[in-house]
């Protein structure tokens, strides 16, 4: 079972440095807003994908004013401790493990898996197609290196068959034909690899939906490839002349998108405020079960998730929660929170940006 024991950060966020030790159970981190505790949780999360939960953008993660972050880690893993270095300059990040240098951080992804929520993820109900996109590869990554390898293939012959149709003159259709073929093999891994994934949310969707909304809403997930598997290879043929007229790649998994559906309705359309916040959590709280489906190596960090929350929706948010796995919790006051969770939970103050 992965636990994790010390965080240390440096010229992370908006801290010059900072060392915390948890427990291997609850952790509280409260504090009033801009102290640093959401950033306590980003640097946990990053132990999962070394990718931020919060921004794409690596020089957001590197404290103002310096080069590099410098983050260090004390995990156990089934009692046996392991040491982890995460530097980055917001060009390239250097994972050492055990003092061992990791060549690719590909390799390392997925050694703990770590389930985040933050408020911000109710914008995968709400926004466009790309953050939904982006929510089915940054897990199904950490669960499956094939589909891993198959988006980063896919991604990068993408860019360079969009540079290849930019081109005014001379356009080179062998190797557009061979680009083809790429994204062809490596989206139909990704079509059919994003479908299985929403197939098992939907295993627990509309349970935790039901569980968190105190029986008043159900939903699911619906996937909408931008085209099957069964049709990518004649809709690639069909469509290149007018990929060469608009100079971009028209068709293809990197314009897939899925659904959420409220009470049979679209959620984006007629949810409250309130309800997509549900259907976000009961989303997070569906991998956990996935994930534990496949390894008990998790770690779950919920940032903010008992904002505006009663005692009873609190306890129903912990009771779909395993109580084996740490768990980290971020809120600006503790006072509202149920006796029983604070009982035993560690409380952890932030209470200055620097430390």
């Amino acid at each position: 079972m992965i636990r994790i024991k010390e965080v240390k950060l440096n010229n992370f966020r908006c801290y010059d440095s900072c060392s915390t030790q948890f427990s291997d159970n609850i952790n509280i981190i409260y504090g009033n807003n801009a102290t640093g505790k959401t950033s306590i949780v980003e640097a946990i999360s990053l132990l999962s994908t070394c990718k931020s939960f919060k921004t794409n953008n690596d020089k957001e993660l590197i404290k103002f004013d310096t080069d590099c972050f410098f983050n260090s880690y004390i995990v156990t893993k089934d009692n046996d401790k392991i040491t982890i270095k995460l530097s980055c300059d917001g060009k390239n990040k250097k994972l050492i493990v055990n003092n061992k240098a990791i060549k690719t951080i590909s390799s390392f992804v997925g050694t703990i898996k770590t389930v985040a929520f933050s408020p911000d993820d109710a914008r995968i109900i709400t926004d466009d197609p790309k953050r939904r996109r982006k929510f089915l590869d940054s897990n199904i990554s950490v669960l499956d290196k094939e589909y891993l390898n198959a988006l980063a293939d896919y991604n990068k012959v993408l860019k360079e068959r969009n540079e290849l149709l930019k081109q005014t003159d001379n356009i080179d259709n062998n190797l557009l034909s061979i680009y083809n073929d790429s994204l062809i093999s490596n989206g139909k891994i990704i079509i059919n690899k994003r479908n299985d994934f929403i197939n098992k949310i939907n295993k627990y969707y509309n349970n935790k939906i039901n569980t968190l909304s105190l029986g008043k809403d159900c939903g699911k997930l619906v996937y909408k490839p931008n085209v099957s598997v069964d049709d990518i290879e004649l809709t690639f043929l069909n469509t290149v002349n007018y990929d060469l007229i608009t100079k971009t790649t028209n068709c293809g998994p990197h314009r897939d998108n899925f659904e959420v559906v409220l009470n049979d309705n679209e959620a984006s359309a007629y949810g409250s405020k309130g309800q997509i916040k549900t259907l976000a959590l009961a989303l997070i709280l569906s991998l956990v079960d996935i994930f534990k489906d496949i390894d008990d190596n998790i770690v779950i960090v919920l940032d903010d998730v008992f904002g505006e929350l009663d005692f009873e929706r609190q306890n129903q948010i912990l009771q779909l929660l395993d109580d084996k796995y740490q768990l980290f919790i971020t809120t600006t006051t503790i006072e509202n929170i149920n006796k029983e969770i604070i009982e035993k939970s560690k409380i952890i103050e932030t209470n200055r940006k620097e430390k």
